[in-house]
């Protein structure tokens, strides 16, 4: 036999071993993983149903919410309420402007790997959404990776009832591994064409400055004022669990992993709300989501005034100002204000802030008031002067010429 005779009868044998190994109609089940030496299977560690359908079977457990249930102070029932146009807002998208939790997901997914691509898959989908008034979460589990066949066919008529999705880092993770694994199977991905909030970068806007890190755990901490269990795991850790459990069987690994997307989908939803309404009420006092924060103040402010809202970011620098800030962020706040004011024609007040920061150790001030002079007040002595003034203070070492905005 030549090598090329037996190299198609090793790609037919091939072949036809990966048909025997594909589950589906005709071929024997994806095998499950046999029990550890605890014997803690994972029905006997987390109560769920097996479900089945054409391509096999996979596993899912269930919980069910009232709309009267709170997570960080926050009612399920205040989803219903109509955020669209903050949503808008807080993500600078105009396509969430009519955004509707009842006919919208919350995803989370658990993956075998952090690093993304086609090796890459989620063994655990999580997902959160309103059945009538009942909210209903729902966590679909491959026992083994040759269930996944199946928990995309459950899947994927589930997911197609949805306008919307609600996830934290989706659109860079959850959602282009789930479209991966659509795609290897063959499958339409159900969400492409889905309006999609993503609360991740929302979040840094309006918490980066007072928080070091703005992890959906450290959200639900610092801004929802809720502690997780001490057995939460954090989130690089699952990987490791879930390849623990497919080597050893032990199944009382998955309880904390289910637990820990369980937290996140809840605090997702309470987080949107949350969020919502800080940008719908600029955070008053008295407001159902309230800033005590001098540095939230100022994000949201400036994100205000980047979607072209300006007397909201107006109203939300001055309440800042009147609030403790560091010197750095103070000198920022009363610049945009100046600017504000500025690009609304309304000189007095911004030539007011201007004449306050000369001598402060800014350029800015000396550059504006001379700009103002010299084309609208038609003060060239003025402007002159000032620029003079600008000079003689960065000769002397007292002047920064570069303003550091910031980020």
């Amino acid at each position: 036999m030549n090598d090329i005779s037996e190299r198609r009868l090793n790609i037919a044998a091939l072949r036809q071993r990966l048909r025997e190994l594909e589950p589906g109609p005709g071929n024997a089940p994806a095998r499950l993983i046999p029990p550890g030496p605890s014997g803690r299977t994972i029905a006997t560690v987390l109560p769920g149903r097996e479900l089945h359908n054409s391509a096999g079977s996979c596993y899912v457990a269930e919980s069910h919410y009232p709309p009267d249930h709170r997570h960080g102070g926050v009612a399920l029932a205040e989803l219903w309420e109509p955020h669209g146009p903050a949503l808008a807002c807080l993500a600078k998208d105009d396509n969430l402007a009519d955004f509707d939790f009842r006919r919208a997901v919350f995803l989370d997914t658990e993956t075998n790997g952090l690093a993304g691509g086609a090796g890459t898959y989620a063994f655990l989908v999580g997902l959160a959404y309103f059945e009538g008034e009942t909210f209903c979460l729902r966590q679909f589990f491959l026992r083994h990776p040759g269930e996944e066949p199946a928990l995309l066919a459950e899947l994927e008529p589930l997911l197609a009832r949805f306008d919307g999705i609600v996830s934290f880092n989706g659109k860079c993770f959850d959602l282009p591994v789930l479209e991966t694994r659509f795609i290897l199977a063959r499958r339409r991905p159900p969400l492409s064409n889905c309006a999609h909030l993503d609360l991740l970068h929302p979040a840094r806007r309006l918490w980066k400055l007072r928080l070091e890190r703005c992890a959906l755990g450290d959200l639900e901490r610092h801004i929802l004022a809720t502690e997780r269990p001490e057995s939460d795991i954090p989130g690089w850790l699952v990987p490791r669990y879930y390849n623990d459990y497919l080597r050893t069987g032990d199944a009382s690994l998955l309880k904390n992993i289910f637990a820990h997307n369980h937290h996140d989908l809840l605090a997702l939803a309470a987080l949107s709300v949350h969020m919502a309404q800080l940008c719908a009420s600029g955070g008053t006092d008295g407001a159902r989501a309230t800033i005590y924060y001098g540095s939230d103040l100022f994000s949201l402010a400036r994100l205000y005034e980047e979607t072209n809202r300006p007397a909201e970011a107006e109203a939300t620098y001055r309440r800042a100002l009147r609030m403790p800030l560091a010197p750095h962020l103070r000198v920022e706040t009363v610049r945009r204000l100046a600017l504000l004011f500025k690009r609304q024609g309304r000189w007095e007040p911004a030539t007011s802030i201007w004449q306050k920061l000369v001598g402060r150790g800014e350029l800015f001030p000396y550059e504006e008031l001379a700009k103002y002079f010299e084309h609208h007040a038609r003060d060239l002595v003025a402007a002159e002067r000032l620029v003079l003034e600008a000079l003689r203070e960065h000769q002397r070492g007292r002047l920064r010429l570069r303003h550091e905005e910031v980020a």
